[in-house]
């Protein structure tokens, strides 16, 4: 970002800087408590080059207001009417039949069809700390006490994926198939009631709306999320499509998917929903399209208040 706020000013053209992750903010997150002072300050050149960066910059986009906001504060600047948020846009296409035809018939084999005669919970992702997989397997443990028909299907593989196989040891109701392609993951969304995005309390994944969630709505699936607050939060609340819970609160999870269970009304509004906001928000044809167009009154209002003189590349 600093080398094309310095290309930018050496050759006089606009630059957009777009905040997608908090560097190198979370960098210090990650260290123990006691160690974060030293690494702030062993961190200091690149908090001095994010800084140089986004008061360099022309405009600031991101993904959410609340990581515009960063780079803003990052850079010390006004907002302005070019600083804006653009969602992630995330293309609804089907894969090739043949494909969906495999992927069905995998989905089969693991004993989760495509009748609507069972209630499943979906989960996509790594197997490492960045989700909260413990609060989910504790939330299955209670849903199956219960005898809540409710089967949880946690697809993905990582550095934690054997902790999850220890711990999902004695449950009949979750399903741990590794790593799954994309023709699966269409397959079993649209097979599922519920997805999960069990996301821990961080202030970078508050600000956030990640791709796990959009990809949800892509197929009409209400999302189930931690924690209870934050920019996801906001959204399946205004919009009802989804629900949320407090972070590490796996009766809570269980009380919420175990009311979603029995009222099938309930569930159905939330998925109706769920695509509605998909289409008006997140639809890649419509999300980039106004990029394009913002591309270009950013150019037009640099050129009119900026008047520059064109140096030879």
């Amino acid at each position: 970002c600093a080398e094309s706020v310095a290309y930018g000013r050496q050759f006089q053209v606009p630059v957009v800087l777009d905040m997608r992750d908090m560097w190198p903010d979370i960098f210090v997150n990650v260290a123990p408590r006691p160690l974060r002072p030293l690494a702030r300050r062993l961190l200091r050149p690149l908090f001095r080059a994010a800084r140089d960066a986004c008061a360099g910059a022309t405009a600031i986009t991101g993904i959410t207001d609340a990581f515009v906001n960063w780079g803003l504060e990052r850079g010390n600047r006004q907002r302005t009417a070019l600083d804006r948020s653009f969602a992630m846009g995330y293309a609804s296409t089907a894969p090739e039949p043949d494909a969906v035809r495999q992927a069905e018939a995998f989905w089969d084999h693991q004993g989760l069809t495509g009748d609507g005669s069972q209630w499943l919970a979906c989960f996509f992702g790594t197997f490492g700390r960045q989700f909260d997989l413990d609060t989910v397997l504790e939330a299955a443990r209670e849903t199956e006490r219960r005898g809540k028909p409710i089967r949880w299907v946690l697809c993905g593989s990582g550095d934690r994926l054997e902790h999850y196989r220890q711990r999902s040891r004695g449950l009949g109701n979750v399903v741990l198939p590794g790593w799954v392609d994309a023709a699966a993951i269409y397959v079993l969304m649209r097979r599922a009631k519920v997805g999960l995005d069990p996301l821990p309390a961080r202030f970078d994944f508050l600000a956030t709306i990640n791709n796990k969630a959009i990809e949800y709505l892509s197929a009409s699936l209400p999302i189930v999320s931690s924690p209870a607050a934050g920019v996801l939060a906001e959204l399946l609340s205004r919009e009802q499509c989804g629900r949320s819970y407090a972070q590490g609160d796996a009766i809570g999870l269980a009380d919420l998917l175990s009311r979603l269970c029995d009222d099938t009304a309930e569930r159905q509004r939330l998925a109706t929903n769920a695509g509605r906001v998909f289409g008006n928000c997140f639809r890649a044809e419509n999300v980039y399209g106004d990029m394009v167009a913002y591309f270009g009154t950013v150019v037009e209002s640099w050129q009119r208040h900026s008047r520059p003189t064109r140096t030879a590349a």
